[in-house]
């Protein structure tokens, strides 16, 4: 495998992380590529820090640290500093990924060495999996340009 493949998914969790289990399933279903999960407890509960804990003991490349509980983006920091990867993805406890995100936008960055950061489109779901929505993030460079001055034009995830 490629070192440009190599990627880290970082995915700080705190309370009771309700869809954690399902948010690791997804990541799961990566495991194709050389992907090495960080999963960040920053003061979850016990539950949450048991289905992490059973995540990472059942495979490789996969690592459960405990954080001091400042928040995400301490605990997405703690995550960037204990990555080996030279690439990032950015994944909450509460998202769930189509199968062969994170190989297409991995590919396209090895495409594409002149671009830095990868985004997606998003489908919002509530609770019970219903779809309730899309976003509508710009894909064209002259638009991220523009949305770049007032906001983020990507969505993390």
């Amino acid at each position: 495998m490629s070192k440009t493949n190599r990627v880290a998914v970082i995915l700080p969790f705190h309370g009771p992380a309700p869809f954690l289990a399902e948010a690791l399933e997804s990541i799961a279903g990566e495991e194709t590529m050389e992907i090495e999960t960080i999963l960040i407890d920053d003061h979850a509960a016990t539950t949450a820090r048991s289905i992490a804990s059973g995540f990472c003991a059942d495979g490789p490349r996969r690592r459960l640290i405990s954080n001091a509980g400042l928040g995400i983006a301490d605990a997405l920091m703690t995550g960037v500093r204990e990555s080996s990867a030279p690439l990032l993805a950015r994944f909450d406890a509460d998202d769930r990924m189509l199968p062969g995100r994170i190989a297409r936008q991995s590919a396209y960055l090895a495409e594409n060495p002149d671009v830095a950061v990868v985004g997606s489109q998003v489908r919002y779901i509530d609770a019970d999996g219903n779809d309730t929505g899309r976003s509508c993030y710009a894909t064209d460079t002259t638009t991220i340009d523009r949305v770049l001055r007032r906001a983020c034009p990507i969505s993390h995830p």
